[in-house]
C-alpha cells in the first residue's frame, strides 16, 4: 500500500514540475528588445520567503546560489557571462502545497533607462489536484543586457485550470 500511495504522489506531483517557458522578449519604449531565458526553474530551494532581484555579478550569483541550494539538493549552476548579462532571480517563499510556480511575463526599459519586470505567480486552480508538500518556488532567468539602475518588480497572480 506505501508503494501505491509513493506512486500515486508521483504522478500528482510530476505535473506540478513543468515550466513551458524558456525564454521571450519584449520590444521596450525606447525600441530596444530586451530577451531572456529561463536558467533554472523549481519548486525546491532554501528560501523561504518572496524575493526578487537583478544579479549582476558572480559574486553576488554564487552567493545566492549557496543560500538557495545546500549540497545534497543543488542542481548544477549554469555558467554567466555578467559582461554581457543579468539574472534574473525570482523566489515565491513557502507555498503549502504543489502546483505553484514563478516566471518572467515581461521586461520593460523606459526612455529613463529604468527597468520594470513583470512576475507570474502561477497558482493550481480549484479543480486541479496537487500534492500536499510545502514547496519553494523559484525561477533564474539570464537577460540579453546588463540590467543597471532602478528595478521594479510588478507582480500579478495566475490560477491555472485544470480539467
Amino acid at each position: 500500500m506505501k508503494i501505491l500511495n509513493l506512486l500515486f504522489s508521483g504522478i500528482i506531483f510530476l505535473p506540478s514540475c513543468s515550466n513551458s517557458t524558456t525564454g521571450n522578449s519584449v520590444t521596450t519604449n525606447s525600441g530596444s528588445t530586451i530577451k531572456w531565458a529561463k536558467l533554472i526553474a523549481g519548486n525546491q530551494c532554501n528560501i523561504e520567503s518572496p524575493l526578487n532581484f537583478v544579479i549582476v555579478n558572480q559574486e553576488q550569483f554564487d552567493s545566492i546560489w549557496k543560500k538557495a541550494f545546500t549540497m545534497d539538493m543543488s542542481p548544477e549552476k549554469p555558467v554567466v557571462d555578467f559582461t554581457k548579462n543579468s539574472v534574473v532571480a525570482l523566489f515565491s517563499g513557502m507555498v503549502n502545497k504543489g502546483g505553484h510556480s514563478v516566471e518572467i511575463a515581461a521586461i520593460n526599459q523606459n526612455l529613463e533607462k529604468e527597468f520594470s519586470i513583470d512576475i507570474v505567480n502561477n497558482i493550481p486552480g480549484k479543480n486541479c489536484i496537487s500534492s500536499m508538500a510545502i514547496d519553494y518556488p523559484y525561477y533564474l532567468g539570464l537577460t540579453d543586457i546588463i540590467i543597471t539602475g532602478k528595478t521594479e518588480f510588478n507582480s500579478k497572480t495566475k490560477e491555472i485550470n485544470c480539467e
